[in-house]
């Protein structure tokens, strides 16, 4: 049986890219988010493909709340993923 054993420096530096890492795509999914909301809001777009760009913010926000495991709000993400796929398929 191997341990794998990792300098504290080198396991801060790994944990601190992962979480910039998640920072990155949670801040990426905030202002997707607020594109979305404002092309429905400023009628810039037809509302389907906000719903698109809704669920690819939504679906982003979901893989980082599953990779922090905040399960409450990976679960309200979730809804909110589904509202979108439900909004997408009654425009159609």
């Amino acid at each position: 049986m191997m341990i794998r054993v990792c300098s504290s420096i080198l396991c801060r530096r790994d944990f601190k890219v992962q979480s910039l890492r998640f920072e990155a795509f949670n801040s990426l999914s905030v202002v997707i988010t607020i594109m979305a909301a404002l092309t429905i809001s400023l009628r810039v777009i037809d509302v389907v493909f906000s719903y698109y760009i809704f669920l690819i913010g939504h679906l982003i926000m979901t893989y980082v709340l599953f990779k922090f495991k905040d399960w409450s709000l990976f679960f309200m993400n979730m809804v909110w993923v589904i509202i979108d796929i439900v909004g997408i398929i009654k425009w159609y």
